[in-house]
């Protein structure tokens, strides 16, 4: 008799709890958002984590590298173009021709996740060769902040910037995970509680809030060499502890947050049109306790509809008819041709 190895909802519980903390705190942003409030706060320290520890998570499944680097144009940079233009046109819809631009060299709200896995996946293969790759990962991390090119165009800056998280999660391993695991509870939750006060000091006071997001050199945010290197130092630091936290305390049982961390992409991307909404009509745009409440309703909301199975199935399977017709079609031209090389990855 066969035995199935039992399903470990880890890592989908810790995504449940990620997504939602994405949709709320780019709702919250879409509102009359203001520094020193209640709203920014709850941002700031959202945005101390959120990303960093999904790279870790995708770092962590992306040990099979020969099927990352064959899979990430079709996962990723396929659906990033594709995805590209169609919220253009919803923009073009809600905010008008003068108040909407297509840039594929500048990523999108949201968008600029998929350009940035599309790197780290299909590099992965040939960067894991590197010896000291961690260390080595921190350091770019630190100074390419000094490099004026490594900005929001293609989302560089993010690429360098994110890139430890990555890397760690993907040379973590199972036994690295228990070890986290282990850690005693009266540690974990202390440390839990304390690290939410972080955020409330970028939003009370300013120090970290450019660079929280790693879009941008330190220079073109207004700050010295020693100040970029010590606030991404720290917001590097404040990370790990998150992402310790998420690992020794969330339950890898089945929850509610697992069907939901099982479809975190198509709520990544479609959130995006509700946030245009709510940015557009500013029907909860005051900074109350009010429209914090209402767009908690609407975050869950927009999480529980967009993550459900049948979503999930239509996002997956109309991307991937696009994408093999188009493939199809680039590869009659290129047979006829002869001329047309198909990159590694394409043709798969």
């Amino acid at each position: 008799m066969e035995h199935r190895k039992e399903r470990d909802f880890l890592f989908d519980n810790i995504k449940g709890v990620l997504i939602f903390c994405v949709v709320y705190a780019h709702f919250l942003r879409a509102t009359t958002f203001e520094l020193e409030t209640w709203g920014s706060a709850i941002y700031a320290t959202f945005f101390c984590f959120i990303m960093q520890v999904f790279l870790f998570v995708s770092g962590y499944f992306s040990k099979k590298v020969e099927k990352c680097k064959e899979t990430a144009i079709e996962s990723f940079l396929f659906p990033y173009l594709i995805l590209t233009v169609v919220m253009y046109f919803i923009r073009v819809l809600i905010f008008g021709w003068d108040n909407s631009k297509l840039h594929f060299t500048e990523p999108s709200m949201a968008l600029w996740y998929l350009l940035v896995l599309f790197f780290y996946r299909y590099f992965i293969k040939d960067v894991a060769k590197i010896p000291f790759l961690l260390p080595i990962s921190v350091i770019l991390s630190l100074f390419s902040g000094f490099v004026p090119f490594l900005n929001e165009n293609l989302s560089l800056g993010r690429v360098f910037g994110f890139l430890p998280f990555f890397i760690g999660g993907y040379l973590c391993t199972s036994e690295h995970i228990e070890k986290m695991r282990k850690i005693p509870k009266i540690v974990t939750i202390p440390l839990l509680m304390i690290l939410p006060a972080f955020g409330g000091i970028i939003a009370y006071t300013g120090i970290g809030w450019n660079s929280i997001l790693f879009k941008r050199p330190y220079a073109s945010e207004g700050l010295s060499a020693v100040q970029g290197l010590l606030e991404r130092g720290g917001l590097m630091l404040i990370a790990l502890a998150w992402i310790i936290v998420f690992i020794a305390l969330i339950p890898r049982t089945k929850t509610i947050l697992s069907s939901i961390g099982q479809g975190t992409m198509t709520v990544f991307v479609l959130h995006i049109i509700i946030r245009y909404g709510i940015k557009a009509t500013q029907i909860f745009g005051q900074q109350n306790a009010y429209s914090y409440f209402c767009l908690l309703l609407c975050a869950i909301a927009t999480i529980w509809i967009f993550s459900r199975p049948w979503v999930v199935f239509l996002y997956n399977r109309s991307l991937s008819q696009l994408y093999n017709e188009i493939l199809r079609l680039y590869k009659k031209v290129a047979n006829s041709s002869k001329k047309l090389v198909l990159p590694q990855g394409f043709d798969h």
